[in-house]
């Protein structure tokens, strides 16, 4: 009776194994299907239980299963542009294909509408860097350079507390463009202590692009490109405003801006927009002592018109800022034995109480810009757009000295400049051929240079033309985007030596190309970007010889340097399966030859005064480094984000860091919802940031200032009083009122950074 109950049973089991492999042949066909634009999806990748197979769609969208049982199973879809899509499918006898319609993301980048058709591809395959609408709004009060510290990686070179030029993985000035309205931002960008002339409280998006698609905007953006987007000026389809007011308690600073847009009773298709506002700030106040002279005034305008049909937009832009800022009086010096002695001094012996007065030494900036622009579509094949701009820069310094003193008692500038560029660019953004699609474009600038009282940088003309194509392809899941540029950049100089009139021509040309890769996986999409460019040397770096007052400096040029050709490649991870975590990692390199830099030598004694003085230089050095974001999601109302940064140099030549690289840097949010419904929503943010000591290796006048830890915090609030709708930040920076020194900012050879300060933001929307 045993051996039948187990032959039995052995008999049983085997009929059982049997029926199942012979039910586990069937096959699945799903079909992917644009939501939108009903055409099929390729590269869409297909994850199913029980098997944990992976399939991708093919151009027609179809995905296919096979040896699947008679069960029921799920079936997940992931796609780079669409939402993922999860759903249990039971697997049956019938035949038919599943149909499954994809929802694009929100933030995707639509196309210019061609045929009927959406573009599925990204706008850069490298990972973007974008900051926040509220994160923009919270600190519009400061300079648009503290905005900027808000994405991880980017510093600030700081010269006190108004100036500040961005810092991408060690680089900045000319090697880090700055794009203002698709204008690329000609200033006097070279100055350690030349900030950026662009209204923050003008900017409504921000965003930092380093892989292929930099190559749009020029082969020396070897640290990267930052973009400062106002509204679109097509985008307006009522009257309405905005009116945004500000105020600081350090320095007693405030700002108003006032802004309204509409388009034409009878013409709806034209549209425009008219902007303005002004900021007032005076000393600085650090815990235990004011800053003398470190006030500051800004006023800024803009206007706007456009006009759009069905296939083509035209654009005219005009920008205005002007801006006074005080430079530090404790950083100018006297004599050799006193500068030594300000460098170790506890406190500036130049100190005085707040006011808002703005003397001797300070500079005086005026920016204007006028853009031009025509986008027309060309049904099958893409879109022409052009544009020009004229932009004019006057910077003028000043110095009490007695070669700046006129007869009549006042002072004329000790550096004045006056800057002109003409901007050309013609871009065609092809329609979606198969997998590809492509971009290409030429650009020309043609710049005048003058100086006028003493000489610190020559007379230049320069003209730059170059040509480059951007290609996009998707293959499956794999997304590519390769990029090439080629830049012929000429100039010549005049300047006077030894009572003789020196004439000079320079010409470089260079190819920049670069390769980033995409790949999604179940888990994390990949980022891989290898990148080659290069920089011509600039006339400061050629010819510069004097005091830049400003930057309390004398800077001396070398006329024997060469370009710089960097080699980079970084690899970046970002998660994107797990629903309360989200991170991104990566890592990069960067071998630049023949670098330029501006290195300290010994301090030069002037009828002005005895100032720390810097050279340039050249050698080959190395920078390497890694960047995370972490954010974790305890519940609706509480969320924990991380960033942290850390940068190695080395300098073949010195066998040590490169000199004025950033140190590393930690920060730690901790926002807590306290209400969020569809009236209102209050968040309170404390924010910890904890900054490294930087290693010098006895490089500098001084040693590297200590690591110190910051605490802010930041209340939002988005609400409405008496059905009138409003947005309200109040910050506290510097929260336990710290003392410190930043080593990006040139003043603390001097004095310390600001003490606490707390500030108000406000923003009333309004429709007429």
């Amino acid at each position: 009776m045993r051996t039948f109950v187990c032959t039995l049973f052995v008999i049983t089991m085997a009929m059982n194994a049997f029926g199942q492999n012979k039910e586990c042949t069937h096959d699945l066909t799903i079909i992917v299907i644009d939501s939108d634009t009903k055409q099929p999806i390729e590269g869409v990748t297909a994850f199913i239980s029980k098997g944990a197979q992976m399939i991708h769609s093919d151009s027609n969208g179809e995905i296919h299963f096979k040896n699947l049982c008679l069960a029921l199973y799920e079936i997940e879809l992931h796609h780079l542009n669409h939402k993922p899509h999860k759903e249990s499918i039971l697997i049956t006898k019938n035949k038919q294909p599943k149909l499954v319609l994809l929802n694009c993301h929100i933030d995707t980048l639509k196309a210019i509408t061609i045929l009927g058709k959406k573009s599925n591809f990204q706008k850069e395959v490298l990972m973007l860097s974008k900051l926040k609408a509220d994160d923009l709004f919270k600190s519009q009060n400061f300079s648009i350079g503290k905005s900027l510290e808000k994405i991880n990686g980017v510093y600030n070179l700081s010269t006190g507390n108004h100036i500040q030029k961005p810092i991408i993985r060690g680089l900045y000035g000319n090697r880090v463009l700055v794009i203002h309205n698709d204008i690329r931002l000609e200033g006097q960008q070279w100055g350690s202590e030349h900030a950026p002339e662009v209204d923050a409280m003008s900017i409504k998006e921000v965003e930092l692009i380093r892989g292929a698609q930099s190559i749009e905007y020029g082969s020396d953006a070897i640290g990267g490109v930052i973009i400062l987007k106002p509204k679109s000026i097509y985008k307006i389809t009522k009257t309405n405003g905005e009116i945004i007011s500000g105020f600081n308690t350090n320095g007693k600073g405030f700002a108003q801006s006032l802004m309204i847009e509409g388009t034409l009773n009878k013409m709806k298709s034209i549209t425009w927009r008219m902007q303005g506002d002004f900021k007032k700030s005076g000393n600085t106040k650090t815990p235990d002592y004011y800053l003398k002279n470190t006030g500051m005034n800004e006023i800024n305008g803009s206007v706007a018109l456009g006009y759009q049909s069905n296939d083509f937009k035209l654009s005219i832009h005009h920008t205005f800022f002007k801006s006074k800022i005080g430079i530090f009086s404790g950083s100018h010096i006297g004599n050799i034995t006193d500068l030594y002695n300000a460098f170790h001094a506890s406190k500036p012996v130049d100190s005085s109480g707040f006011s808002y007065q703005i003397g001797m030494p300070y500079q005086s900036i005026i920016h204007q810009t006028t853009k031009a622009e025509m986008i027309y579509q060309l049904k099958k094949f893409g879109a022409i757009k052009a544009t020009f701009a004229y932009q004019k820069n006057n910077r003028d310094e000043y110095e009490k000295t007695t070669s700046t003193l006129q007869s009549d008692g006042s002072y004329k500038p000790s550096l004045s400049f006056l800057l002109n560029t003409y901007q050309f660019d013609l871009k065609f953004s092809q329609s979606t051929q198969a997998k590809w699609q492509g971009i290409f474009g030429v650009s020309n600038q043609y710049q005048t240079n003058e100086y006028f009282a003493s000489y610190l940088i020559p007379n230049y003309q320069k003209n730059n033309a170059g040509f480059y194509l951007i290609e996009k392809a998707n293959f499956h899941s794999i997304f590519i985007e390769i990029g090439a540029r080629f830049d012929l950049n000429q100039f010549a100089i005049q300047k006077w030596e030894q009572n003789n009139l020196i004439n000079r021509t320079h010409s470089y040309k260079g190819f920049a190309s670069s390769l980033s890769i995409k790949y999604p996986s179940f888990f994390f999409d990949t980022y891989l970007n290898l990148s080659t460019s290069w920089r011509a040397p600039f006339v400061n770096e050629l010819y510069s010889y004097g005091v830049h007052h400003s930057a309390a400096s004398f800077e001396i040029g070398n006329s024997s340097l060469t370009p710089e050709r960097t080699y980079q490649i970084s690899l970046g991870l970002i998660e994107k399966k797990m629903k309360q975590l989200d991170f991104e990692v990566s890592i990069y390199n960067n071998y630049i030859h023949h670098f330029i830099k501006l290195m300290p030598t010994v301090p030069v004694s002037t009828i002005k005064g005895v100032f720390p003085t810097f050279i340039y230089s050249q050698s080959d050095i190395n920078i390497y480094g890694l960047e995370w974001t972490f954010s974790y999601q305890f519940n609706q109302k509480i969320n924990w984000s991380n960033q942290g940064n850390i940068l190695k140099s080395i300098d073949f030549t010195t066998k040590n860091v490169v000199f004025g690289m950033p140190p590393a840097r930690f920060s730690s949010d901790l926002n807590y919802q306290i209400i969020k419904n569809k009236k209102q929503t209050i968040v309170a943010t404390l924010e910890g940031v904890y900054t490294m000591k930087q290693k010098s290796d006895n490089q500098d006048y001084v040693p590297p200032p200590d690591a110190y830890l910051l605490l802010n915090a930041d209340l939002f609030i988005e609400s409405n009083i008496f059905k009138i709708p409003f947005k309200m930040s109040l910050g506290v920076q510097n929260l336990l009122n710290n003392k410190y020194r930043d080593y990006l900012n040139r003043n603390r050879y001097f004095a310390n950074e600001a003490g606490r300060n707390i500030s108000i933001r406000i923003l009333f929307p309004f429709t007429i």
